[in-house]
């Protein structure tokens, strides 16, 4: 001891106490340090017994008696044996005769008096949002929330605010206030000795001493709603040295205050016609996404469940989307699923069935345009092995030949004249709109193969991406439409399950569906949603020139369209670039190959680019310049040429596409690419 140290007794530290504010039937939960008191005598137990005096029989002394489950592991916690790590005082306090403790492993607290009963008990059914320690260690009902309904004394004896549990309880108050603004609230990083300043300058507390020790007063009522209110309204001082989570989330709030969220709405409803000319074995679907980006703008991705639609015939749905909805015209997308089976063929389109799926699209896109809600929004990349197989072998000499069973193709050809066969691209690229409450409002889903698995059946059906999507659907809950495009498929097929020449019935089709919803399903568990993206489109028009001997095919097919381009030896090409946060969308009016898809992946600046084929428009096949070869089934031998276009026609689209994508990327601050 010197000269400046002193000895403090029972009477002494009541008269400390009562000279604070404390009285008889106070109940008062203290954070303390007894170093700090100075020297009691005879033993540290008489500070307890001076709070008693102060208070009285119809006063309560709590203690935070914690066992912090992050300073390591501890042995199992027993409410009547596993000590208290919050200081000497607790421990005593803990050990009165009389003492309750709460039941809770990491954040108990014992009392004494005439209200520790109702402090104590329940603490096992807490409830509230999660935190570092559980819903049940700070949450609602639990000691904490009763001190503060009680508006009880927390007095910091010799001890800070960085100490004052019951601030942990303020977070788990402002956690539930602001759950749902994100998808995910994190536990909020406030610095404690900040918020006690802030609770210092705004009135909340008092101060004196009790021995040598500092101490500071409040009200466990005030000292929440007080510091609720600083978090709320000056959370730049409160939040200063919050974690890198805090800061992550802050910035999202702000970001959606400021300008909202962006909207979707989706439908899908049945095409089939009416009077179709041959059986159904599954009814044809259009499916449909209205997106409206937090300025406004809006665009739409319309899913049709047919083979391809030639560009007119997409123009008429467009034009139907942009009066119901007011979707600009350079904003719709159009894709065919590229059913093989299905009801109108481009070639020989049904008189009146565009018509019908304009009138259609026009019906359920000015619906769904008075639905429109709050969406967030995820993406990431997967993989959908034992689908899809690339069905284009390229030879020793220079030539490529599609694998096809029955026509002049690779399989007559003798192995070591082979050199390889091309990359399979398994990659299935998905995207998920959410709602607000977390159910899916759509998801989406891009890969590269033929949908073309049950194409021998003799009935109408929407083949195996239709399995599939109805799968999703089922699984994903009533309020989900799923969406499978098909990507840069022109040399992909659905063969992989059988052998060469095997029959490709509705059958088959569920089978290969099954499987692709399989991988799709395991792939939107995984997506992690954000809640801040921006919703962007841009089109790149342009012609493709139509080879020199396609014009006597061109001239013999039943579409007016196709024969236009026979005479003009032009055909129209439009490009257009959907994204959705940091998933593009690339809509491609042909059947792509994969390798002039992958040439636009890898030059997007975009996170995630799903190339789309067969979309606002159908210029036959577009291999890569060197796949083109006279007699093969690509360029000689399909029944009506199936591709229309010279050799090069992918580098015109790859062009276009980059052109697109690079406008949209500067205007997106989500483009940044961060992954494949």
């Amino acid at each position: 001891m010197n000269g400046t140290d002193a000895t403090f007794g029972r009477e002494r530290l009541a008269e400390d106490i009562r000279g604070l504010g404390l009285e008889r039937g106070d109940v008062v939960l203290v954070h303390s340090s007894l170093k700090a008191v100075g020297w009691i005598e005879p033993n540290p137990s008489a500070i307890v017994k001076a709070f008693r005096d102060v208070l009285g029989p119809e006063g309560t002394l709590v203690v935070p008696t914690l066992v912090p489950a992050l300073r390591g592991l501890r042995p199992l916690f027993d409410l009547r044996e596993s000590p208290s790590e919050m200081g000497t005082l607790t421990e005593i306090v803990r050990k009165w005769p009389g003492a309750l403790r709460s039941n809770h492993p990491t954040h108990s607290v014992a009392a004494i008096g005439r209200l520790a009963a109702s402090i104590t008990t329940g603490h096992g059914q807490a409830h509230g949002p999660n935190s570092p320690w559980g819903p049940k260690a700070l949450g609602f009902d639990s000691p904490w929330d009763r001190l503060r309904e009680l508006n009880a004394w927390v007095l910091l004896l010799g001890v800070g605010f960085n100490r004052c549990t019951i601030l942990h309880h303020a977070q788990a108050r402002y956690k539930r206030e602001h759950l749902g603004i994100t998808k995910d609230t994190p536990w909020p990083d406030f610095d404690f000795t900040l918020m006690g300043e802030y609770l210092e300058s705004a009135g909340s507390v008092c101060t004196g001493n009790i021995g040598n020790a500092t101490c500071k007063l409040a009200r466990a009522g005030d000292v929440i709603k007080t510091a609720l209110h600083g978090l709320n309204n000056e959370s730049d001082r409160l939040f200063h040295t919050c974690n890198p989570e805090t800061r992550h989330w802050l910035d999202q709030v702000r970001e959606i205050e400021r300008t909202g969220r962006p909207r979707a709405a989706a439908f899908r409803t049945d095409v089939t016609p009416t009077k179709p000319s041959r059986p159904v074995g599954r009814p044809l679907n259009m499916r449909g996404l209205l997106l409206e980006d937090v300025g406004g703008e809006r665009a739409a991705l319309v899913l049709v469940d047919h083979v391809g639609l030639a560009h007119g015939e997409a123009m008429l749905v467009r034009k139907a989307v942009e009066r119901a909805a007011n979707v600009p015209v350079d904003s719709v997308l159009v894709v065919a699923t590229h059913t093989h089976s299905g009801y109108s063929y481009c070639f020989w389109p049904e008189a009146g069935y565009d018509e019908h799926l304009s009138a259609i699209a026009e019906r359920e896109f000015r619906a769904v345009a008075g639905r429109l809600e709050p969406v967030r929004g995820g993406w990431r990349t997967a993989s959908a092995p034992g689908v899809a197989r690339c069905r284009h072998i390229y030879l020793k000499d220079g030539r490529a030949y599609t694998e096809r069973w029955a026509m002049p193709s690779a399989w007559h050809i003798p192995d070591d004249q082979k050199l390889r066969r091309g990359q399979s691209e398994d990659e299935i690229r998905v995207l998920v709109l959410e709602r607000l409450d977390g159910s899916r409002l759509a998801t989406v889903a891009d890969f590269g193969c033929h949908n073309s698995a049950g194409m021998n059946s003799t009935e109408m059906h929407d083949d195996f991406f239709g399995v599939a999507m109805e799968l999703i659907e089922a699984s994903e809950g009533p309020g989900c439409v799923a969406f499978i495009t098909p990507g840069a498929q022109g040399d992909h097929d659905p063969t992989v399950m059988i052998q060469l020449g095997g029959v490709r019935d509705m059958e088959y089709a569920a089978r290969v569906g099954r499987r692709l919803a399989g991988h799709l399903l395991a792939a939107l568990s995984e997506v992690a949603v954000r809640d801040v993206f921006r919703v962007r489109t841009s089109a790149d028009r342009t012609q493709v020139k139509v080879r020199d001997d396609w014009p006597p095919q061109g001239t013999r097919l039943e579409s007016r369209e196709f024969a236009a381009y026979s005479k003009d030896r032009i055909a129209p090409a439009e490009v257009i670039v959907l994204a959705i946060g940091g998933y593009a969308m690339v809509g491609i009016p042909a059947e792509l190959f994969a390798t002039p898809g992958w040439r636009i992946r890898s030059h997007s600046p975009f996170e995630i680019t799903a190339v789309m084929s067969l979309t606002n428009g159908l210029v036959g096949y577009v291999p890569e310049a060197d796949a083109y070869f006279p007699g093969s089934y690509i360029y000689g031998v399909h029944p009506h040429l199936a591709a229309i276009t010279v050799p090069g026609t992918d580098e015109t689209l790859v062009a276009a596409a980059g052109r697109a994508l690079d406008r949209v990327g500067r205007r997106s601050p989500d483009a940044a690419r961060t992954g494949s």
